[in-house]
């Protein structure tokens, strides 16, 4: 609740840039999605995020509108979706003056980022998202319409972050007992890139995590590109590690010796600049 009053303070602290700060709730789903999804699928406008376009595999590179990839993509990034507006919060930036959403960071707040955890169905947490989204993943309803072991490939990828962000949570590097603040997706609509949305949205990041719970305050995150690890790093985020992606998954997941992309574990203190 506090992290939610504090959010409604700063909606219009970046409206000299065009910007107005929102959480957004259920009832913003939909809209939520299309610019999660889009901004992971990838565009004519902007390249996909590397994770899931490695994971769906050669057959789907560079069909960023082919119907079983945007299918593939709006699953998972609802999944997310759900994941924060249940256990933490999604906070959107939208145009001041359209008022059309930007962009979308689903935020996990301190002790609550074990609910990203996705490797085991015994969670509690997994069964009440699984109802919340309402349907299972597109490659096991039709698994003729994608390339063989889409899901594992994902799955695979991300048990390993999950279990080095495990770690990491033990440790001062991200607050150890007292927690950090998990950035479990940033996205931007490919059609908003370069109009800053990311720096407003992680601002507003850095601020509520000065402002809400105890001390010490620490913000995480995980780039999966060169490109991001690059753009975060400019707002102040440290890399903690380097993940080799080559090093991650089984062989026997490759299509035709494709390799996992690297991954940039990030981290910086919400300090008062």
């Amino acid at each position: 609740a506090r992290a939610a009053e504090m959010l409604e303070s700063i909606r219009f602290s970046h409206k000299h840039k065009g910007h107005e700060i929102v959480r957004l709730l259920p009832a913003h789903r939909g809209e939520a999605v299309d610019v999660m999804a889009s901004s992971f699928a990838g565009s004519a406008l902007a390249d996909p995020e590397p994770i899931f376009n490695w994971a769906l595999g050669k057959p789907l590179y560079g069909k960023w509108d082919d119907p079983a990839r945007l299918r593939w993509t709006r699953w998972y990034m609802t999944w997310c979706f759900e994941t924060c507006v249940a256990y933490g919060l999604v906070i959107g930036v939208r145009d001041a003056v359209s008022s059309q959403l930007m962009s979308v960071t689903a935020l996990l707040p301190p002790g609550r980022s074990r609910f990203a955890d996705t490797r085991s169905w015994h969670k509690t947490h997994m069964w009440r998202l699984s109802a919340r989204v309402g349907s299972m993943p597109p490659d096991v309803l039709s698994p003729s319409a994608f390339p063989p072991n889409a899901g594992p490939r994902l799955e695979a990828i991300s048990a390993h972050l999950i279990s080095k962000h495990e770690k990491l949570s033990e440790t001062a590097v991200l607050g150890a007992a007292a927690g950090h603040w998990f950035v479990y997706v940033q996205a931007v609509s490919p059609s908003f890139q370069g109009r800053g949305c990311t720096r407003t949205a992680l601002e507003s990041v850095s601020k509520l995590a000065r402002e809400v719970g105890e001390a010490p305050k620490v913000c995480y995150l995980e780039a999966g590109s060169e490109r991001n690890m690059r753009v975060y790093a400019r707002l102040g985020y440290e890399i903690i590690e380097q993940v080799v992606g080559e090093s991650v998954v089984d062989p026997k997941l490759l299509i035709d010796g494709d390799t996992p992309p690297n991954v940039w574990l990030m981290a910086r203190p919400a300090s008062s600049s």
